[in-house]
């Protein structure tokens, strides 16, 4: 049976070895693994919990042996256990990509030791695991007792049994760490116990600490477990009476004198010494001061003893105080007289300063404890402060300086001076008098005031009021009030008293009512009242204030007279007379009728005193707001309709043709009354022919009778609207109102029709009033109205026309607009946001504007705009436009363009013209040096043309001229498609000049753009094309090599064959101007020194390829000889 642990040998080993070192010999026949992963040097698991030791290999295969060992002892050869192993604890963790690991669970003590990961020929790794088992409590023994003394050395010895690995024990005292006197032996079997002794030399600081040792190992790192003791010590008193030496203290604070007494065992006794002298017998450990003055100032000494012996401590109270003053409380003395007063000061510490100030005054200081004044004035009287300043320093507080102050009051008497009596001097009649006097300055002594009213020498009243139960209208007039004192008088003071009255009616005055003809002539009103001050009488006709109607004078007169009534009132008597220019004879009218009201005000009253009369006016009937005519049709219900006004009532009568109608069969009359307005209808129920025509409706009343002619017609189409006219406008609308005509009988509606200057015509329809207002129109233009009535029946006929023209608007423009073309940025400026920005733009090739943005919400001054495509835009211009009427804008606004990249708001108009300048002298520079070049180089070639023309005798020649394109375009096949103006990234992603290329793609031949094949346009000419010279295919008009243009353009009857030398001659001026005539732009530009081209390639021309081109003595304009190689030249002016 196998032992306890994990392995027991077995005495089958040989047999096992045998087999490991078959698997040895297998070993050798595979590639060895290597290590991954190696074991960590130590291992550690609690006792009881699950551990994997990990080990791992690289190249490890179904061949590999790998073994785990326990202290030299075989327990695992590659997965398979050894006989006595604990599977059920111990196991192997194994995975395909090489993981070998060891797992121990529910681990034991007896798993520690040393464990070994190896494979046959890779060599072994090597762990020792340690089973963590915590420490038992520990035990703290001492020798320590209540009899220890200080300065006794005592032992401490802290133990605890078992625990894997020995713990570590740590000593403290009040949770502080003490590294000294300590002795440590760790146990010296698994499990054993572990001690740690403290020796101590015990202070009387150590009585009733706690001693404490703390015990930990692996396994309770964070709980450690501890034990304590608390040690006894004995010693003597110590005896402390505080940390301020000598105790300084404030007076009136209160004051305690602790005793602080630390002993073991107890004091038996505590003596208190004042001045060495016994305070106190007995055992208190404190003297109190409630609170602590000036007397309680000594040396205090507490004494205390126990069993083992006796101490003391001593400490000096110092009390200090702040400065108490004593002065003179008061000091009388007569103006221009000498002063002295003295300040006396007891204080502790001695103040450090002394002075005199006046109160309620910050220039008066005397640094003295004596004040001195001479010649006093009455404005020094006052009082008067010694202030005494020192500086308190109380143990333990802040050091504050302490002010002691005394008041003296400096008296000096002087006669009073002027007196003033109150505003308040108006009264009514009946209420009390009273008059109040006061006095700038009342002298000393205080003067008293003395009442008379001038013209009187009795006086009437002392003190500084003056009163009178009862005014009355006599006591208008002046009072003096006047001050007087020991030492004189002051100059007085009058005022007049004002006694006012009331309004009130006099008689005789409006009656309640009054009733009169309408033809009375020079009618009036009487109205009456009196009053003081003079009351205001005005006049109201039913609410309204007849001064304040339009034209009143036109209808009215208002005469106003006063007269003086019982010396001091005024009696005011106010006609309000019918007369003006607006009536005829100075007559009543019928709207004279109503309430008239005599309306009284006075600033003494807060509300008016009125009286009213009701005036009736008797006229005969006024028929009114009567239709004249009347339409119905036949069988049909015709009313009638009969309105009068009148007083007193009034009666009706309808006739027709002389003839009386009365209510009854087809006929129906109904009178109503309404106030002073009767109202007759007459209805006629089915309407015959006979019943059509003229009838006459009478209105009598006992003053006359008035008649009215009223027709009845058949039902027909609505008359024409009158009186069209505008009633108001604005920019952007007209208000028209009109009369409308007989409306036919039938209900009718009014439309409108309009146009402006430009012809655009709008119209409104089915208005049921006789006014509207038109809108929606734009500012400063003129409109044309008209209208007609449309009812059941039909369209009347248009009113005459009507011409207006609305108000200016006038928008402003915007402010500090740019467009920056090149980034498609508009910048511009606006001083309110509650608008729209409207932007055109003019697209090149066009000349209409179009919109860019119809309404762009600004932001308060500076704004951007981005444009989605600018590059075909030439200009802008902004609008400043209405928000709610978008179509209402003000003067567009020009852009100006600008180049961001090269232009900034900061650049001055003097920077921009030196910089202009600057420019302009290189370019002229440039000029002259390029025009010396050109005719150096023009000088150069002509000679070289000439040495040429006297060598050469080739039977052809190629020029710049028509000859020369001729015979190139007969050997090249034309290209379908004409080169169009190429842009730069078409440029820079071909040759140099892309007119060429579609001739070298579609013909095997030189290529003329390429600068490695010796083409006509190599990179010295590069800078050339970015100047913008395309030429249709590379040549004037389209020609060159696969252009579509027509050569044949040119003019050959300017060039001269010559059959001898076989040369083409053309005049250089006129090649030249031919060129400037199909192209446009400068400058010219000559493409001359052509490379060599590439032997393999055909260049194009019949007959010669290869190696047919070789250098020659020909220039561009000799003539070609077939026997030498051949040089093509071409020179493009423009």
């Amino acid at each position: 049976m196998p032992k306890s642990g994990p392995i027991s040998l077995q005495p089958n080993m040989k047999r096992f070895g045998y087999f490991l070192l078959c698997l040895f010999c297998k070993y050798l026949s595979t590639e060895a693994a290597t290590f991954r992963t190696r074991p960590e040097p130590s291992t550690n698991v609690k006792l009881g919990e699950t551990v994997i030791i990990n080990c791992s290999f690289d190249g490890l295969t179904s061949e590999s042996s790998t073994i785990w060992q326990k202290d030299g002892n075989l327990i695992f050869l590659k997965t398979v256990a050894n006989a006595g192993v604990d599977t059920a604890r111990f196991s192997i963790v194994s995975t395909p990509d090489g993981h070998y690991d060891l797992k121990i669970t529910s681990a034991k003590v007896e798993d520690g030791g040393k464990y070994t990961c190896s494979l046959f020929g890779t060599g072994a790794a090597h762990t020792t695991l340690t089973v963590l088992v915590p420490p038992g409590n520990p035990v703290i023994n001492s020798n320590n007792n209540a009899q220890s003394t200080e300065n006794q050395i005592v032992t401490l010895n802290c133990s605890s049994a078992g625990g894997n690995p020995a713990p570590s024990i740590v000593w403290y005292i009040d949770n502080v760490a003490i590294t000294s006197e300590i002795t440590y032996q760790a146990a010296s079997i698994r499990g054993g116990t572990t001690y740690s002794v403290l020796r101590r030399t015990l202070v009387y600081t150590d009585h009733n600490k706690q001693f404490k040792c703390r015990v930990t190992n692996g396994a309770n790192q964070n709980s450690p477990k501890e034990a304590s003791h608390a040690v006894l010590v004995q010693f003597i008193p110590r005896v402390s009476l505080g940390q301020y030496k000598p105790l300084v203290v404030i007076e009136k604070s209160n004051v305690q004198l602790k005793c602080g007494i630390t002993a073991n065992p107890d004091v038996n006794s505590i003596h208190w010494y004042q001045d060495g002298q016994a305070k106190i017998g007995n055992t208190a450990r404190q003297i109190t001061f409630e609170p602590v003055g000036k007397v309680n100032a000594g040396a205090y000494t507490c004494e205390a003893g126990n069993k083992i012996g006796k101490s003391n401590d001593t400490v000096v109270l110092q009390v200090q105080y702040p400065p108490k003053v004593t002065v003179v409380k008061r000091k009388i003395i007569n103006e221009s007289q000498n002063i002295e007063i003295t300040c006396n000061v007891d204080a502790n510490p001695s103040p450090h300063t002394t002075k005199w100030s006046q109160v309620n005054s910050t220039s008066f200081v005397q640094t003295s404890n004596i004040l001195r004044m001479t010649n006093l004035k009455r404005n020094q009287a006052g009082t008067y402060t010694c202030s005494a300043t020192n500086r308190l320093t109380p143990s333990g507080g802040q050091q504050v300086d302490r002010v002691g102050t005394g008041s003296t009051e400096v008296v000096v008497q002087y006669p009073p001076g002027r007196a003033s009596i109150g505003v308040t001097s108006a009264f009514l009649i009946g209420q009390a008098i009273v008059l109040t006097c006061t006095m700038g300055d009342p002298g000393v002594p205080a003067a008293e005031l003395y009442w008379r009213q001038v013209g009187d020498s009795q006086i009437i009243g002392t003190g500084q009021q003056y009163r009178k139960d009862q005014a009355q209208l006599s006591d208008n007039g002046e009072f003096e009030c006047s001050p007087k004192n020991i030492l004189g008088a002051g100059p007085a003071s009058r005022i007049v008293v004002e006694v006012r009255e009331q309004p009130s009616f006099l008689e005789p005055n409006l009656k309640p009512k009054e009733s009169v003809e309408l033809t009375r002539q020079s009618f009036s009103l009487l109205c009456r009242a009196r009053g003081k001050p003079r009351p205001l009488i005005r006049w109201i006709h039913d609410s309204v204030y007849i001064d304040r109607m339009e034209n009143y004078a036109d209808f009215y007169r208002i005469d106003t007279s006063v007269q003086a009534i019982d010396i001091h009132s005024e009696n005011v008597s106010s006609t309000l007379r019918f007369t003006g220019n607006s009536r005829m004879n100075n007559g009543l009218k019928v709207e004279d009728k109503g309430q008239y009201t005599c309306h009284v005000t006075s600033s003494l009253i807060t509300q008016p005193l009125t009286k009213s009369l009701e005036l009736t006016i008797q006229y005969q009937p006024i028929i009114n707001d009567t239709l004249q005519r009347v339409a119905a049709n036949m069988n049909d219900t015709a009313t009638l309709t009969c309105r009068a006004k009148a007083v007193p009532k009034a009666t009706f009568e309808w006739q027709k043709g002389g003839r009386k109608i009365n209510s009854g069969g087809r006929y129906s009359i109904v009178p109503t009354v309404s106030g002073d307005t009767y109202l007759s209808v007459l209805k006629i129920m089915q309407a015959a022919v006979n019943d059509f025509g003229e009838y006459k409706c009478h209105a009598t009343n006992a003053i006359g009778r008035t008649t009215i002619n009223i027709d009845l017609t058949a039902k027909t189409t609505p008359d024409e609207p009158q009186e069209l006219a505008v009633e108001g406008k604005t920019w952007e609308s007209i208000e028209l109102k009109w009369k409308p005509g007989f409306n036919g009988g039938y209900p009718q509606r009014f439309h409108i029709y309009f146009w402006d200057s430009k012809g655009t015509f709008r119209k409104i329809e089915d208005i049921a009033g006789s006014s509207h207002n038109v809108t929606e129109l734009t500012p400063g233009s003129t409109y044309t109205f008209k209208i007609f009535a449309r009812n059941a029946v039909g369209d009347g006929k248009y009113s005459a026309n009507l011409t207006s023209t609305t108000t200016g608007l006038k928008l402003p423009v915007v402010e500090k607009t740019e467009f920056d073309k090149k980034n498609g940025v508009i910048r511009y400026r606006v001083s309110d946001s509650n608008v729209c920005i409207k932007i055109e733009k003019l697209v090149h090739g066009q000349t209409e504007w179009t919109m860019e943005v119809k309404c762009a919400a600004p932001v308060l001054n500076d704004n951007e705009y981005k444009m989605e495509d600018a590059s075909q835009v030439m200009d802008v211009r902004l609008f400043i436009c209405l928000q709610r009427r978008m179509d209402v804008c003000g003067q567009p606004s020009t852009a100006i363009k600008i180049n961001a990249s090269v232009m900034s708001k900061d650049v001055s108009d003097e920077t921009i013209i030196i910089v202009a300048a600057v420019c302009g002298g290189i370019v002229l520079s440039l000029i002259v040096i390029v025009t010396v070049l050109c005719f150096r180089r023009r000088r150069k070639q002509k000679k070289g043309y000439e040495q040429e023309s006297g060598s050469g005798s080739g039977s052809g020649r190629h020029t710049a001229g028509n000859s020369t394109v001729n015979s190139v375009s007969s050997t090249v096949p034309r290209s379908n498609n004409t080169a169009s103006m190429p842009n730069n990234n078409q440029i820079r992603s071909s040759y140099d000049n892309p007119a060429l290329q579609d001739h070298d793609q579609d013909h095997d031949s030189v290529d003329f753009d390429d600068p490695a094949s010796g083409g006509v346009y190599s990179h010295q000419q590069k800078n050339y094309l970015n100047n913008k010279l395309y030429l249709n295919g590379g040549l004037p008009n389209g020609g060159g090599g696969g252009g579509g243009g027509d050569w044949n353009h040119y003019d050959n009857s300017m060039v001269h064959y010559d059959e001898d030398n076989r040369r083409n001659i053309m005049d250089e001026q006129e090649m030249n101007r031919r060129n400037r005539q199909y192209l446009t732009e400068p400058p010219y530009i000559s493409y001359q020194d052509l490379k060599k081209p590439k032997p393999d390639l055909q260049i194009g021309l019949n007959g010669i390829k290869n190696d047919s081109l070789k250098p020659g003595n020909e220039s561009g304009y000799s003539t070609p000889d077939p026997t030498k190689p051949k040089k093509v030249i071409y020179e493009v002016i423009v």
